[in-house]
Protein backbone atom coordinates (compact mmCIF):
# COMPACT_ATOMS: atom_id res chain seq x y z
CA UNK A 1 0.00 0.00 0.00
CA UNK A 2 1.35 3.40 -0.94
CA UNK A 3 0.30 6.88 0.03
CA UNK A 4 0.63 10.47 -1.13
CA UNK A 5 0.58 13.35 1.29
CA UNK A 6 0.14 16.99 0.41
CA UNK A 7 -1.13 20.32 1.67
CA UNK A 8 -3.84 22.08 -0.28
CA UNK A 9 -6.52 24.74 0.23
CA UNK A 10 -8.54 22.37 2.40
CA UNK A 11 -5.60 21.39 4.62
CA UNK A 12 -3.61 18.17 4.76
CA UNK A 13 -4.73 15.42 2.39
CA UNK A 14 -3.69 11.81 2.07
CA UNK A 15 -4.39 9.53 -0.87
CA UNK A 16 -3.71 5.81 -0.55
CA UNK A 17 -3.52 3.15 -3.23
CA UNK A 18 -2.94 -0.58 -3.39
CA UNK A 19 -0.66 -1.79 -6.19
CA UNK A 20 -2.88 -4.91 -6.48
CA UNK A 21 -5.95 -2.72 -7.16
CA UNK A 22 -5.87 -1.25 -10.66
CA UNK A 23 -8.60 1.32 -9.93
CA UNK A 24 -6.89 2.82 -6.87
CA UNK A 25 -3.53 2.81 -8.66
CA UNK A 26 -5.02 4.59 -11.69
CA UNK A 27 -6.63 7.20 -9.42
CA UNK A 28 -3.31 7.78 -7.65
CA UNK A 29 -1.46 8.14 -10.95
CA UNK A 30 -4.06 10.64 -12.20
CA UNK A 31 -3.68 12.66 -8.99
CA UNK A 32 0.13 12.53 -9.35
CA UNK A 33 -0.12 13.91 -12.89
CA UNK A 34 -2.60 16.61 -11.80
CA UNK A 35 -0.41 17.83 -8.93
CA UNK A 36 2.71 17.79 -11.08
CA UNK A 37 0.88 19.87 -13.70
CA UNK A 38 -0.23 22.33 -10.96
CA UNK A 39 3.42 22.97 -10.08
CA UNK A 40 3.83 20.77 -7.02
CA UNK A 41 7.14 18.93 -6.58
CA UNK A 42 7.10 15.23 -5.66
CA UNK A 43 9.52 13.43 -3.36
CA UNK A 44 9.46 9.68 -2.94
CA UNK A 45 10.50 8.14 0.33
CA UNK A 46 10.72 4.54 1.36
CA UNK A 47 9.47 4.18 4.91
CA UNK A 48 12.63 2.41 6.00
CA UNK A 49 14.81 5.29 4.74
CA UNK A 50 14.91 8.82 6.06
CA UNK A 51 15.94 10.57 2.85
CA UNK A 52 13.48 11.42 0.10
CA UNK A 53 14.36 11.58 -3.59
CA UNK A 54 12.74 13.98 -6.03
CA UNK A 55 10.69 12.17 -8.68
CA UNK A 56 8.92 13.26 -11.86
CA UNK A 57 6.90 10.12 -12.58
CA UNK A 58 4.50 7.96 -10.61
CA UNK A 59 5.85 4.71 -9.18
CA UNK A 60 2.98 2.47 -8.02
CA UNK A 61 5.44 0.50 -5.85
CA UNK A 62 6.39 3.61 -3.83
CA UNK A 63 5.77 3.54 -0.11
CA UNK A 64 5.23 7.27 0.23
CA UNK A 65 5.13 10.30 -2.05
CA UNK A 66 5.34 13.72 -0.42
CA UNK A 67 4.21 16.81 -2.30
CA UNK A 68 5.66 20.28 -1.78
CA UNK A 69 4.44 23.51 -3.31
CA UNK A 70 7.49 25.64 -4.22
CA UNK A 71 7.71 28.98 -2.44
CA UNK A 72 7.80 32.09 -4.55
CA UNK A 73 9.43 35.29 -3.42
CA UNK A 74 8.21 38.69 -4.24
Amino acid sequence: MGEMQFLNKTGHSTLEWDVRDDESTSMAEAEFDKLLHEGYVAFQRERRDKDAQRVDSFDPAADEILWVRPLRGG
